[in-house]
């Protein structure tokens, strides 16, 4: 009645609550927060611009009506059982799973379309499985299928609905916009999304998933149906992963589809209680009858050949249709008719039939069946893809409309296509294939030649039809392009595609799509355009390949195109080559070449006078500087480049995994607390924790915690250095970056075997020396740190490795604690001869490099055995 009275005249105005509800049958324009006499607080107003009815088909229930749904009922009153729990608030999971044509989603659909009253809300997707290589794909088509849109849809009907949903939730604002707005490739208005990281981008998008669904069923009870998971991208499953992790309290149901083969986080030792597996078998013989008598009748003349049927299918209920749909359209058998033949009858003898022996044989000589034209058109959409968008495949087939259409009609009688209905009632109709196996033999029965072609034209109506929604198809067109050998647009689309992936942190598909560019240049024309490609393409392949710790393969890749930036003169893409090489030169360990590379790619950058390669630069060549053991000389270097760590550059990402700033940062503070200046190395280690605050960055994080924890270390205040080095560990293992384990445990290893945690820092030295592979730098400061936690002759024969291996590296660091630490215990073993001719040279050596708390520490040892 209230809000009878704010409204308007001839307007309706909802209460947030009421719109909720009636989301999907309306379109809605938000009034805005309103005080209402005799409510507490505020209430959000929306105002009704218009209702509309929304078809509630669903394509493959309507597909199954043709079929009764027999032997599933124990697996039904499974999925009853577990959606009265979800009902009481004890959120549920439960996964089918079923071999190919078991009749996974037939029991899903058979359950969602007999929902107890409750006000369920239903959320359905699928995934698909040329797409599985797709980024984020499978979640963006839950949240389409939660705003109730398509990929047809306008980008600003879509934007304007997912305004409106969000606002009814209370996720109004940017910060929960904006994960969002990326997942559909919506604008994202939130200004700092652009200027973050992959990594904190990622991080972000993961738990929105979770974060709607939550909201949803705080309002109404939520039944989320995902199929084929087997088929996800790993990135759509990891938001799923987020949403199980969160869902035992929630008034939800997440029923996932999936394949035996597929393993999920959520199943198996680590199963949560409220998770439950349902796997589907076979159907029983007497089931088996019970179907085939409900597609061909129970005809006593037909008793044989049902049994040949059940004996051939195996219980599979896709196979079992599939026989019975062959043979009538071979007319071995025909159907009944109301009138004139009210039950099936042979035209044949059972004996006298051949039946193919799989699936893929039957759909085969079904195609086969079809007529030539026919067949050409079903070829074609199984070159578009499981999902057939109309107006791409009248493009494609280029016949007059009259033709395709009568062809278009010839394959959805015979149920090889279904008809997606579209919302926008001007469009053409899409398509879908009943089976994804119906799509596979049809494209398989294509000559080689044939599919290049068709793959091509495919790529050409795709880029002209949905020009407007090039971006988000980056990855099919990609496919297409490959498969089309469109060479010039194949790599284009696949250093796109590979970007887009980088920039989602999914950088194993970032690897793979560069790969292809890659090798897709290689058809390309010689000349200088094509040079600048191939290195452009290496340094996007090694952003992608530093994070999952392949640096012998940035290197390689690196190594590929490096004269030939020179012989270009292209001293901008040198500098970054020089620079990456660099950085992973002393990750490996070949820190002479890594000293030498560093100084000619900070002399390029000088050259240049670009700030970003600049810093990139300095960082990589203070790196390698420091694991060399040459503190002044870094410290000298770097100071004279902090000033861009302080200015534009603070909170810029300038291709490296962590941001620059925060990399010059920690590494000068480590030098400083190699050169016992702990206390300063403490005031920059906050500096760059600050920035990490800011940016969010799981490698700005560990390294800003790793800087102080290294300063507390140096100062000899153990209980603090382990604090701050246990949250760097938590921080990468947390970001999901192995890579940094290894470099927080050199030191948080010896921290906590002085604070009496030995077992502990055993365990983590043995797990990142296994993480160390192929990283000799690493190797030789994780062997340092375990010897602290061993005992004192087991630590004297791996010191002898470390130190041996240290001193071929050149990591004189390693070497000079190395000696201290073997001294000690030789003294712990009662052997002062070898002690004292270990810190006769650790001395020396350690002044030489100006690690003047080093030094101290081999003189109060020197002084005991004195």
């Amino acid at each position: 009645h209230r809000l009878e009275q704010l409204a308007r005249p001839g307007t309706i105005n909802l209460s947030a609550r009421t719109a909720l509800l009636a989301r999907g049958a309306v379109d809605l324009e938000p009034v805005g927060v309103q005080r209402i006499a005799g409510m507490a607080e505020p209430v959000e107003v929306f105002r009704l611009v218009s209702a509309h009815e929304r078809p509630g088909w669903e394509m493959r229930t309507a597909a199954g009506a043709m079929t009764g749904f027999v032997g599933r009922e124990a697996d039904l009153r499974a999925l009853e059982t577990a959606l009265a729990r979800a009902w009481l608030g004890r959120g549920q999971v439960v996964t089918v799973i079923g071999d190919a044509g078991i009749g996974k989603s037939r029991l899903a659909h058979e359950f969602t379309r007999k929902l107890p009253g409750g006000g369920w809300t239903v959320i359905s997707a699928s995934a698909i499985g040329h797409a599985e290589g797709t980024p984020y794909r499978l979640a963006a088509e839950i949240l389409r299928a939660w705003l109730g849109v398509s990929r047809s849809d306008e980008r600003a009907d879509v934007a304007r609905k997912l305004a409106q949903s969000l606002a009814l939730l209370g996720m109004a604002a940017s910060a929960d916009a904006a994960p969002l707005e990326s997942l559909l490739d919506l604008p994202v208005a939130d200004p700092i999304w652009a200027e973050m990281s992959p990594d904190w981008r990622r991080d972000r998008i993961l738990p929105a998933l979770a974060m709607v669904i939550l909201r949803e069923s705080a309002v109404a009870p939520v039944l989320l149906l995902v199929e084929d998971l087997h088929w996800a991208d790993p990135q759509s499953e990891q938001m799923l992963e987020a949403l199980v992790e969160r869902l035992g309290g929630a008034r939800a149901m997440l029923l996932v589809t999936t394949r035996p083969q597929h393993r999920h986080s959520w199943s198996g030792a680590n199963q949560r209680s409220y998770c439950m597996s349902l796997p589907l078998g076979p159907l029983d013989p007497a089931a088996a009858g019970r179907l085939l008598s409900g597609l061909l009748g129970d005809a006593p003349e037909l008793d044989e050949l049902r049994a040949r049927i059940v004996a051939r299918a195996d219980g599979t209920p896709l196979f079992l249709e599939e026989f019975c749909r062959t043979l009538v359209e071979q007319g071995v058998v025909v159907a009944p008719t109301p009138v004139l033949q009210p039950v099936s009858r042979m035209t044949r003898m059972a004996g006298d039939i051949t039946i193919p022996a799989s699936v893929q044989a039957i759909l085969a000589t079904r195609i086969d069946q079809l007529g030539a034209e026919e067949r050409r058109l079903l070829q074609l959409a199984a070159i578009v893809g499981r999902d057939v968008p109309g107006a791409v495949l009248a493009a494609v087939a280029n016949l007059p409309e009259t033709i395709l259409n009568e062809q278009i009609k010839a394959l959805l009688a015979g149920e090889f296509l279904y008809e997606v209905p579209s919302s926008d009632p001007q469009s053409k109709p899409d398509f879908v294939f009943k089976h994804a196996l119906t799509q596979s033999v049809a494209y398989d029965g294509i000559l080689r030649g044939q599919r290049r072609d068709r793959h091509a034209r495919v790529l050409t109506a795709m880029e002209a039809v949905a020009a407007d929604r090039a971006d988000e198809l980056t990855e099919t067109l990609c496919d297409h392009a490959l498969r089309g050998e469109v060479w010039d647009r194949a790599v284009e689309l696949a250093q796109r595609a590979g970007a887009r992936a980088n920039a989602r942190s999914a950088y194993r598909q970032g690897i793979e799509f560069h790969e292809q560019a890659i090798e897709a240049l290689k058809h390309l024309p010689e000349g200088p355009d094509r040079i600048r490609r191939a290195i452009d393409l290496r340094l996007g392949l090694r952003v992608a390949l530093g994070p999952v710790a392949q640096f012998v393969r940035v290197l390689n890749v690196l190594d590929e195109v490096r004269e030939l930036a020179s012989l270009l003169g292209d001293d901008h893409r040198s500098a970054q080559i020089e620079v990456s090489r660099c950085i992973a030169l002393s990750v490996l360990g070949r820190i002479d070449e890594s000293v030498q590379t560093g100084e000619v790619s900070l002399g390029l950058a000088i050259r240049l006078g670009d700030p970003a390669t600049l810093i990139n630069a300095a960082f990589g060549f203070g790196q390698a500087l420091w694991y060399a053991g040459q503190l002044g000389r870094a410290r000298a270097m770097m100071e004279q480049h902090l000033h861009l760590a302080r200015g534009p550059l603070r909170l810029r990402s300038t291709g490296t995994s962590g941001t620059a700033s925060v990399l010059l940062l920690v590494c000068y503070a480590n030098t400083l607390a190699l050169q016992g200046e702990t206390g300063f190395a403490m005031e920059i280690a906050a500096e760059a924790q600050a920035v990490a605050a800011v940016t969010g960055k799981p490698y700005d994080v560990s390294y800003g915690h790793l800087a102080a924890g290294l300063a507390c270390l140096a100062g000899g205040r153990m209980e603090e250095a382990a604090a701050a080095l246990a949250l760097a560990l938590h921080a990468c293992r947390q970001g999901r970056v192995p890579l940094l384990v290894p470099s927080v445990a050199r030191f948080l290893v010896p921290a906590l075997a002085a604070t009496g945690r030995t077992a502990e820092a055993l365990a983590l030295a043995q797990e990142a020396l296994q993480m160390s592979e192929g990283s000799e730098a690493l190797i030789g400061w994780c062997g340092l740190a375990r010897a602290h936690a061993l005992p004192p002759d087991q630590a004297m024969e791996s010191l002898d490795e470390t130190i041996a291996l240290a001193r071929s590296r050149g990591l004189w660091p390693v070497v000079a604690q190395g000696l201290r630490l073997q001294a000690q215990c030789a003294l712990a073993l009662g052997r002062p001869d070898p002690a004292r001719a270990a810190l006769t040279e650790a001395g020396p050596l350690a002044r030489a490099l100006g690690m003047a708390g080093e030094a101290a520490e081999i003189d109060r040892v020197s002084a005991n055995i004195s």
